[in-house]
């Protein structure tokens, strides 16, 4: 398909990218040390792409995955993610600005905020996001979990009126076909 593109016709924040995308898929179909190497590619490819304003949403789509997925890993250790935290915060603030309504936008930044242990905040943005036209397999997880730990934080529990809705919400989009 390339063969007849010289080289350096292509963009560099483009390559990149397409690079982080091929990252992401290969950590979907790894484990262990490996996964987390492609992960960790993904993002580093992805944040330098992101730099180039064309590819700016896709590119901070793709990184904010991979750093999800990196913080949700097993083997994922508490002192090495605080410094991760404000990072994911900052792209996932950016991506909320570029696509403020893109469905698969708001499911990785509910993502974001389960991560970083802001379930309210996740259990919103999955509302949103299940109203703009983000598929049930990837978002029910997200929110599912993220209502179940907010619900633990209440007190008395489940008597939030906005937990009451968001957990109707929740309900409703779980037993659409």
């Amino acid at each position: 398909l390339l063969a007849g593109i010289a080289a350096g016709e292509l963009p560099q924040a483009l390559v990149d990218l397409v690079t982080a995308e091929i990252h992401l898929a290969q950590a979907r179909l790894t484990e262990g040390v490996p996964q987390q190497t492609h992960f960790a590619s993904a993002a580093r490819l992805a944040e330098a792409a992101a730099q180039a304003p064309e590819n700016e949403a896709r590119a901070l789509l793709c990184a904010l995955t991979a750093l999800v997925a990196i913080a949700r890993s097993p083997s994922h250790e508490s002192p090495g993610w605080q410094p991760q935290a404000p990072r994911m915060k900052a792209l996932a603030n950016r991506l909320r600005e570029l696509a403020p309504n893109g469905a698969d936008a708001l499911r990785v930044v509910a993502s974001v905020q389960l991560a970083t242990d802001e379930p309210q905040s996740a259990c919103e943005l999955c509302a949103a996001a299940w109203e703009a036209g983000a598929g049930r397999a990837e978002l029910m997880p997200v929110w599912r979990e993220a209502d179940a730990r907010w619900a633990g934080t209440l007190d008395p529990a489940r008597q939030d009126p906005n937990w009451k809705r968001l957990h109707q919400g929740m309900r409703m989009a779980s037993s659409t076909p």
